[in-house]
């Protein structure tokens, strides 16, 4: 009898086995991407959940503007693998961060865009800007009803 997927997968690589039907995932990116498409948006996905440059890389092929990170490292790497066009999503706040920041603004081509949803955050870019030698793309990140992060009116804004 012949052996099942997960029988042959586990039985070759062993468990646990982290196995990417690549097949499935340009579906499902083509489906995403056809559908933003249709509505008139720009995707831009979050590489959160597959951290992963090459599946990066089919995104944008797909026809992402970009993509979406939630932390400075995982912009760095994204940089470091020839993705040119990231939003960090996440308040990068404190010296280390800012540092960091006007160090890959400095080093890489990347256009980097940040989310920011106060003064202290918004005054750490510009340090980080002077710091790289040019200029940053901010968003303000806004408050939609879940009050979790971001400024929740205009006059914040």
């Amino acid at each position: 009898m012949p052996l099942s997927l997960r029988e042959e997968i586990a039985r070759r690589y062993g468990t646990p086995a982290v196995v990417v039907d690549l097949d499935r995932v340009e579906r499902n990116i083509a489906r995403l991407q056809a559908a933003c498409d249709a509505a008139g948006l720009a995707n831009r996905p979050h590489i959160k959940t597959h951290k992963s440059p090459v599946l990066a890389r089919m995104q944008i092929a797909a026809g992402a503007r970009g993509i979406t990170c939630q932390k400075l490292g995982e912009a760095e790497v994204m940089a470091a693998a020839g993705i040119d066009d990231i939003l960090v999503s996440y308040n990068l706040v404190g010296p280390h961060a800012v540092g960091r920041l006007g160090r890959l603004l400095r080093e890489s081509p990347v256009r980097l865009t940040v989310a920011a949803d106060n003064p202290v955050t918004v005054a750490g870019l510009e340090e980080a800007a002077r710091a790289g030698g040019r200029t940053l793309d901010v968003v303000v990140e806004c408050d939609t009803g879940r009050k979790r992060a971001g400024v929740e009116t205009p006059g914040e804004a």
